[in-house]
């Protein structure tokens, strides 16, 4: 198995998390578009909630694809709609309200939220018919602050270390405040996964 990602700190802990359970791991730190990893050289290929952070959507997937060897299998996990609402919208009001321009008109997994968005990609990118599984979840807040934790350790993190202190304490006391009005005690944590095989070669050929 080999772990790749672009933060040390992340493959740190998948290899702490590997030598407990007794489990070989490699891990990389690089880019996996720029890595240069062995064409149709997995089994099977799995990237949990970061499709969506390269540039080209498509172009990765069509890369990743050629890493699976036939028979093998690329697995891509992604939000689904409505993600982290009510306190999404909760959140980018406050940012809004310091800094208008900050607040994102599109986010990069807002092309692949639904099925059909998340089947195209695929298809668009060679690796034909995946099957693709939707879940409906919710994440439960304990107190209004669970989610400003959310927003340290998920890509809204970009938009907050944009603000100057003054304009974090002033969103901080914002979305915290409306949250507690609100009485949010859950959102929304809606979340797809597709998948796709590749054919083997020539696996009718003498039969």
């Amino acid at each position: 198995v080999t772990a790749v990602d672009i933060a040390d700190e992340l493959l740190m802990l998948a290899a702490a998390k590997a030598a407990r359970e007794q489990l070989p791991l490699d891990t990389v730190c690089g880019d996996v578009e720029r890595l240069p990893l062995e064409p149709e050289g997995f089994d099977a290929v799995i990237v949990v909630f970061g499709i969506f952070f390269l540039p080209d959507m498509r172009a990765a997937t069509e890369r990743l694809w050629s890493l699976v060897r036939p028979g093998g299998q690329l697995a891509i996990t992604t939000w689904g709609h409505d993600l982290w609402e009510p306190a999404n919208s909760i959140w980018w009001d406050a940012v809004g309200s310091v800094r208008p321009e900050l607040v994102r008109a599109f986010n990069p997994w807002d092309s692949i939220v639904e099925p059909a968005g998340l089947t195209e990609l695929f298809e668009s990118a060679g690796a034909t018919t995946p099957t693709v599984h939707t879940a409906a979840a919710v994440h439960p807040l304990s107190s209004p602050d669970d989610f400003w934790r959310i927003v340290l350790g998920s890509g809204f993190r970009g938009t907050h270390d944009a603000l100057t202190v003054d304009e974090r304490t002033t969103v901080h006391r914002q979305v915290i405040d409306r949250l507690a009005e609100l009485d949010v005690r859950s959102i929304s944590a809606n979340v797809m996964h597709a998948v796709a095989r590749k054919p083997r070669e020539n696996a009718f050929a003498g039969t």
